[in-house]
């Protein structure tokens, strides 16, 4: 629910007649009737959408005309009465990471994505992935991806390596980060989106990751690439299975073999293969779709769901009219699906 709240900025500035005949603009925020907008000095007004002010980094958001809000609640981030975005507290952060925990442990429409969205946010602490089911699997991995990736891209460029040039492919179908060389992929990593296995794009496969190290000739470059090759052996299979593969990798390589597989499971449980080639490993993560959350989902579903459905009933509907405020009926929805929710918080604390 979202309403504008005339307050009292001073105009910074106004339009100044030009010697030419041109108007021109002082950008800063100006007033009419129906509210408070920022006037950029080309004379165009800033979209709808959160808005960053240039004089003083404070947010705001602007409704679909224009208009700055106050006074109410946008994306879960309070506005005050000058409509400046108030930043979340920790206290907030916390409720709102025990509100994901409590989503991803009981059955629902959103319980793959929330667990997907916890499950991310906990790899960004971490150096292994825990899932076992596909979404959140590969939520992890990306987090992986991006943080090993752009750390290994930052070493070569400080290095001053030009054997390799990273490259990336992102669709509905994959998203596949790369270091090329001249020859091919030195590394390859890939996430398989589709999930539906009637569907002619699936792979059962979640992870896939590759590493041609015969395709490097510098040893600054192999040593780089071997951490990134052993960093990522541990995010897709665990401390210790991780580990086992990347030792398995280079022993084999010492004794001059040119081919070797490895089947087995990972920290979690999910399945994998490994297989060498001619100086070239490719390691495949299938997930369990196991969910350990499920028998406690089951227990907490019935007193999970009315709690949520007597919170939902509070919440109307409305439509963001520019000038136009929240009426007393919102008002007075949004107080009580308030109070509903500090009550639900109180319970399950002292539950714990």
């Amino acid at each position: 629910m979202m309403k504008k709240k005339l307050v009292g900025f001073s105009v910074l500035a106004a339009a100044l007649t030009m010697a030419t005949g041109m108007t021109s603009f002082a950008a800063g925020w100006k007033q009419d009737t129906n509210g408070w907008y920022y006037e950029y000095d080309n004379g165009n007004w800033a979209g709808c959408g959160w808005f960053t002010d240039p004089e003083d980094n404070a947010m705001y958001y602007l409704d679909p005309d224009g208009y700055m809000m106050s006074g109410t609640t946008v994306e879960g981030y309070k506005l005050g009465d000058d409509g400046r975005r108030i930043e979340k507290t920790e206290e907030d952060l916390q409720r709102e990471a025990e509100r994901k925990k409590r989503i991803a442990s009981r059955p629902s429409p959103a319980k793959e994505q929330a667990a997907a969205d916890l499950a991310a946010d906990t790899a960004k602490k971490g150096t292994a992935s825990t899932s076992t089911t596909r979404l959140s699997y590969q939520s992890e991995m990306k987090v992986f991806m991006d943080k090993y990736f752009i750390e290994t891209q930052k070493e070569l460029i400080a290095a001053e390596s030009q054997a390799t040039k990273a490259s990336t492919t992102e669709d509905n179908l994959e998203t596949s980060y790369y270091f090329n060389t001249s020859g091919g992929p030195v590394v390859q990593a890939t996430l398989w989106k589709m999930s539906n296995k009637k569907n002619s794009n699936y792979r059962e496969d979640s992870f896939d990751f590759s590493y041609n190290r015969n395709l490097l000739t510098e040893a600054s470059d192999i040593a780089t690439f071997d951490d990134l090759f052993q960093k990522m052996c541990v995010s897709a299979l665990g401390e210790t299975e991780g580990k086992a593969v990347s030792d398995l990798y280079y022993a084999e390589i010492a004794s001059g073999s040119t081919q070797f597989d490895r089947t087995g499971n990972t920290d979690t449980g999910n399945y994998y293969t490994v297989t060498y080639r001619s100086g070239k490993l490719n390691i495949k993560v299938v997930c369990s779709e196991i969910d350990p959350n499920a028998a406690e989902a089951q227990a907490s579903e019935t007193t999970e769901e009315a709690a949520e459905a007597v919170s939902e009933e509070a919440v109307t509907s409305t439509v963001i009219v520019a000038g136009q405020g929240a009426s007393a009926e919102e008002t007075a929805a949004e107080e009580i699906a308030s109070e509903e929710t500090t009550s639900e918080e109180t319970e399950s604390s002292e539950i714990a």
